[in-house]
């Protein structure tokens, strides 16, 4: 099987930018972190196909509600989610801030879907102190 040097690089940068090392608390704000009681919740919706792609629907909801932990949720997950296409943050019809991304159908896209959630909810409990739930 031949690969180009195009298709190895957007390879290479995908699997790279899923094991970059998370940057670590400041110890100094350790007991401030701490203090935080806020969160967000990540809640699966639906998914359905567009253009040929499963497109994922998540369901963002935070406690209590903070509409800037929805903006940096959103700024995270277009950061680390190479693989998905046409990602979308918005508030839905029936009032829920909803996230949207498609990904290839089948195990290896819904595996991309999955990883890509657990990274950004770890990079937002770094940048935020906030827990998050995951359930996608």
């Amino acid at each position: 099987m031949k690969f180009n040097l195009l298709t190895q690089a957007i390879t290479a940068l995908a699997f790279i930018s899923n094991v970059m090392a998370m940057p670590t608390a400041n110890t100094e704000n350790i007991a401030e972190l701490e203090k935080r009681d806020c969160g967000l919740e990540l809640q699966w919706t639906e998914n359905f196909i567009e253009q040929g792609l499963a497109r994922y629907r998540v369901w963002l909801i935070t406690h209590p509600r903070n509409d800037d932990l929805l903006r940096i949720y959103c700024e995270e997950f277009r950061a680390i989610a190479l693989l998905a296409n046409n990602p979308q943050c918005y508030w839905a019809n029936d009032g829920k801030y909803v996230l949207d991304a498609s990904y290839t159908r089948g195990t290896p896209g819904h595996e991309s879907y999955r990883a890509d959630h657990w990274s950004a909810s770890r990079r937002f409990s770094d940048r935020t102190g906030c827990w998050c739930d995951v359930k996608v």
